[in-house]
């Protein structure tokens, strides 16, 4: 345990520096949003492989609230369900950099790093660690239509796009799945595989 807040004491000191072709292909144009119209409830229902995601069937936003942090746009508490321990709860605050990206700083980085980087069989997986400390020093870009899809884009410093897309319902339609396509396509994003989450067997109807 002594090692593994070593490890995270380290990462947290470490300032990512995200790809300049990713950044001039992905983190420009976007559209700032109005958090206010955001409604409460979403699922992560697609995403790209990520060393976070394995072994993490399911994430949820929920609580969308005015900020109550100064400077932020916005507040939400993101919850990770797993397969074989109990969910994990943290908050994030959204603060807004301009053209449709945003950095979501954590209430507590100590309590990301566990949610994310310890797995089910409760071992340390220091990838998923490196991947928490960038995402959390980099702002997303995120796409959304207030309705149906809530989409954050991220550069990673390997050159790799993480997208995370989340859904007003646990099994979205095609046709919200289709427009999820067209927005990231709109980005320069063609050929990205996203895999489909577990939201709906894990989560309790």
């Amino acid at each position: 345990m002594i090692q593994h807040l070593l490890l995270l004491f380290f990462l947290i000191a470490f300032q990512c520096v995200a790809c300049k072709n990713c950044t001039k292909q992905v983190l420009r144009g976007g559209e700032d949003i109005d958090w206010k119209n955001v409604p409460n409830g979403w699922y992560l229902t697609m995403n790209t492989f990520s060393q976070i995601t394995d072994d993490l069937p399911c994430v949820t936003i929920r609580n969308v609230s005015s900020p109550d942090y100064q400077n932020m746009d916005a507040t939400f508490v993101i919850e990770n369900f797993y397969s074989n321990r109990l969910p994990f709860q943290f908050k994030l605050h959204v603060q807004g950099k301009g053209d449709g990206k945003y950095l979501y700083v954590a209430d507590s980085e100590l309590d990301v790093y566990f949610a994310t980087s310890i797995k089910g069989n409760g071992k340390f997986n220091m990838e998923a660690a490196q991947e928490t400390s960038e995402m959390l020093q980099t702002p997303r870009l995120t796409i959304t239509d207030y309705e149906t899809y809530l989409i954050m884009v991220v550069c990673l410093e390997n050159e790799n796009l993480l997208v995370w897309a989340f859904t007003r319902t646990t099994r979205p339609l095609q046709n919200v799945r289709n427009e999820i396509a067209n927005q990231l396509k709109k980005k320069g994003i063609n050929s990205v595989h996203l895999d489909d989450s577990s939201c709906d067997e894990v989560l309790i109807k």
